[in-house]
């Protein structure tokens, strides 16, 4: 038996043993010896590189990976030095849990748990954790998971290595008593009065077997070789299953807290986006239904002949009938940086005069300092773009650079129905212009009901009497164009967040998941020492992970539906709920949970007794 990349390192070598069924054999050696790696050969835990092991006359060393598990359910129970408990479930559930892999029913397994815990004297404490009990009960646990078991084989690494002498005598006498039953029993010690308890010594020194004392009491030889446990190897009662699963889930509450907390989260965002999506929809239909007729755009080229209207042109506009406020607008590209230093963007920069804010339908959400009109040094900044900055209390009248120019932060504006596309752009006076001199120049111009169209002819005679046609004169908007536009928008912008929501949630419960099963990782080896299959362990990963998702999802959607609920009353929108979102919700959730665990539980199933139980502790 070798081990390294390159098998360079010799752990067993040329090493011939037989056991017949009933013996007691003890084997010792010095540390590092070979005698834990022998024990792990004899149990099935690890598979020879070289060499025959035949098992009840099957060559076992033959048996593919797939198989080990149900002859490891057949004919081995165990009893390690670590004692290997599922520290947060009870005695009880740690007793029957090889029984699990029996296909046994609940109720049949704990009952064979409790009368093994009997002979153990644990009785009283069934109900007990397994991280409260002291050294030499956690071993007298482990016997009893070896009694209640039955196999006829019982392989032991140094069990009683942790025990003070009065529990060492209990823990050989109980071993002897399983042996006069019948069961075979291998142990591995360091202690010379334990092994002399044994019906045979075998010595182990430099994975040489250099000693070989024959049996002492040869009566109970061959007693076992009929007996087999009950149930069937490696299979599981779904009902056993399910209540193994519940079990698992609320003996790590802060975990399962985090993985709900993760879930919810996701599929609370993914709620609220969709019926924010939905509502917003219902309200931008709505007030383009109001304001579309009180629009009117008139857009012409700017170049080195043509330049953007005067004031004086702009109080004329004002001046005909039925206007209620008039802005301009040219838009460049600036380098933009904030205060404090941050790199410098670039940004939309537009060069603005007049009513901006009441013709551009801006909306401020902070704008202490705002006087109706941008002065030289001001600045109006759209709120994607405050974010950019980190721009907060604008009442602190933060300054900005534009293109190397510093400006005060007047106001913020969160959005604008009329020029969407200003929500991550700066708004700047006029003056003085930039040295790009061509460009498009929209002149906003917001009426009475009624009096569009009217203003729509004769605004251009008043912007270029003399080429009136040179002119493009956009009055009313097509409403449905825009609110499609805007409402695409609006649904692509929420798609986006709700995406990378989506994706951050899934690798954080992938992380997770590989954390939980590098923490769980001897509880798999355990399990599949006792019998568990690979499918056995992605199963109840699956399960506990689905089970996860559902919870969490429906968490999620109470807390997404509380934020719509919120955000629509507070703006006095009116509610709108896709009942269909409740189905969506619990597939998000599922899928974002097993998605998540999908690299924990890969690494989970990859997980061999022989890896994580070395040596057998």
């Amino acid at each position: 038996m070798t081990y390294g990349r390159d098998g360079n390192v010799v752990a067993l070598d040329g090493a011939d043993l037989k056991i017949e069924a009933g013996e007691f054999v003890a084997i010792e050696g010095e540390s590092g010896s070979g005698k834990s790696t022998l024990l792990s050969l004899i149990g099935l835990l690890e598979k020879p590189t070289s060499g025959t092991y035949r098992l009840r006359g099957r060559a076992a060393d033959s048996v593919p990976s797939s198989g080990l598990s149900a002859l490891r359910s057949d004919n081995f129970s165990y009893i390690f030095q670590g004692f290997h408990l599922l520290e947060r479930r009870t005695v009880l559930d740690n007793v029957a849990l090889p029984l699990l892999y029996r296909g046994l029913s609940p109720e049949e397994a704990r009952a064979r748990a409790a009368d093994a815990l009997q002979r153990v004297d644990m009785e009283s404490f069934a109900n007990t954790q397994g991280n409260v009990l002291s050294g030499g009960q956690r071993q007298r646990v482990a016997i009893a998971r070896a009694l209640a078991s039955k196999a006829p084989i019982l392989v032991a690494d140094e069990p009683t290595g942790n025990l003070d002498s009065a529990n060492t005598e209990n823990v050989v006498q109980a071993l002897e008593e399983v042996n006069a039953s019948g069961t075979t029993i291998v142990l591995v010690t360091h202690s010379a009065d334990v092994a002399s308890r044994a019906h045979r010594r075998v010595r182990v020194s430099d994975g040489k077997i250099t000693d070989d004392t024959p049996m002492v009491s040869p009566e109970g030889v061959g007693r076992s070789a009929l007996r087999t446990p009950p149930g069937h190897a490696s299979q599981v009662r779904p009902s056993a299953a399910a209540r193994d699963i519940l079990e698992n889930l609320l003996s790590r509450p802060s975990r399962l807290v985090g993985f709900l907390a993760a879930v919810a989260v996701a599929v609370g965002l993914v709620v609220a986006t969709l019926g924010l999506s939905y509502a917003a929809s219902s309200q931008v239909s709505t007030l383009f239904d109001a304001v579309a007729s009180k629009e009117v755009t008139i857009t012409q080229a700017i170049d080195e002949e043509t330049l953007p209207p005067t004031a004086q042109t702009l109080d004329r506009l004002r001046g005909l009938n039925g206007v209620e406020a008039v802005a301009d607008a040219v838009e460049y590209v600036a380098l933009v940086q904030s205060g404090d230093g941050r790199e410098a963007v670039q940004t939309p920069w537009i060069h603005a005069r007049g009513e901006v804010v009441e013709a551009g339908r801006l909306t401020l959400v902070a704008g202490s300092s705002w006087s109706g009109e941008l002065g030289p040094d001001e600045v109006l900044v759209g709120e994607a773009l405050a974010e950019r900055l980190n721009i907060a209390a604008v009442g602190a009248s933060p300054t900005i650079v534009v293109n190397g120019v510093p400006h005060v932060v007047v106001g913020v504006f969160s959005k604008s129905p009329r020029q969407a596309e200003w929500i991550g752009a700066v708004l700047t006076a006029p003056e003085p212009l930039p040295p790009l001199t061509t460009g498009v120049d929209d002149t906003l111009i917001t009426t009475r009901v009624g009096a569009a169209q009217q203003v729509a002819r004769e605004a251009p005679l008043v912007m270029n009497p003399f080429a009136p046609e040179s002119v493009k004169v956009a009055s009313p908007p097509d409403p449905s164009g825009m609110r499609n536009s805007i409402e695409a928008s609006v649904a692509s912008s929420m798609l986006v967040v709700t995406i990378v929501a989506l994706v951050g949630t899934i690798l954080s419960v992938a992380l997770a998941s590989l954390a939980s099963a590098a923490e769980r990782r001897v509880e798999f080896g355990l399990r599949r020492a006792l019998g568990a299959k690979s499918r056995h362990i992605a199963s109840m990963l699956a399960v506990e992970s689905a089970l996860t998702g559902v919870v969490g999802a429906i968490l999620g959607l109470a807390g997404g539906l509380v934020a719509v609920l919120a955000v629509t009353l507070a703006n006095r929108w009116t509610p709108i709920f896709d009942i269909r979102l409740a189905g969506l919700a619990i597939i998000v959730g599922v899928i974002v949970s097993v998605f998540g665990s999908l690299a924990g539980a890969i690494r989970a199933i990859r997980i061999q007794p022989n890896s994580a139980l070395r040596p057998l502790q």
